[in-house]
């Protein structure tokens, strides 16, 4: 008889391996968190963002199905100076903002649990440093490489004069570097366009 993958069909798979994913421990619920809102360049920089995005951000989506989110991915030339910003709003108003440029996208997530995660995070965490075990899956790796990461930081901050600047701000600075909306032309301009020229070939 052959193995249960081999009979299985590829979309089934697939989706195993994804609910697999998305549930995988820990849990990561947010505690009284109205909204999260991301900001990165989607090309030349913020490659923990972008990587955050794409692994972890659908396992926030999973276990918090009410959480409002936001992201802006904008083109970002070497010359931009702007940094990839995550902000938090809570259902009491407030708001929780961070720099997550040259940050491991394992940093980035463990910054929002330690703020959001509440009591349940509390308890992962005294229970993975109890077994001696990461908290978070490449946590190791990410902290070997915080050194590293951290002088970039502090470049690119004095490079910033002291103050990362966020994408808003500098969009607010340089209106010309906002994307443009590529307008869609609408079908029925197309139907209009095709009649008309079934009219031109029958006259």
């Amino acid at each position: 008889m052959p193995p249960k993958a081999e009979t299985l069909p590829q979309g089934i798979i697939k989706l195993s391996k994804l609910l697999t994913h998305l549930k995988a421990s820990p849990k990561l619920t947010l505690n009284g968190v109205k909204a999260l809102r991301l900001s990165y360049a989607y090309q030349n920089d913020h490659f923990g963002a972008r990587h955050f995005v794409a692994n972890d951000l659908p396992r926030i989506r999973f276990a918090n199905p009410d959480l409002q989110i936001q992201v802006d991915r904008v083109r970002k030339t070497k010359e931009d100076n702007w940094a990839a910003a995550m902000e938090l709003e809570f259902n009491d108003g407030k708001s929780h903002k961070v720099d997550i440029s040259d940050k491991w996208s394992t940093s980035i997530l463990k910054e929002i649990m330690d703020k959001a995660g509440g009591d349940p995070w509390k308890a992962h965490v005294a229970e993975a440093k109890a077994a001696g075990l990461p908290v978070l899956p490449g946590e190791d790796t990410y902290l070997k490489e915080e050194e590293r990461l951290k002088e970039r930081r502090e470049k690119a901050a004095k490079a910033l004069k002291g103050q990362p600047v966020f994408l808003k701000e500098f969009l607010e600075k340089h209106p010309e570097k906002a994307p443009k909306k590529v307008q869609k032309k609408e079908k029925k301009d197309k139907k209009q366009d095709k009649g008309s020229s079934k009219e031109k070939t029958a006259t």
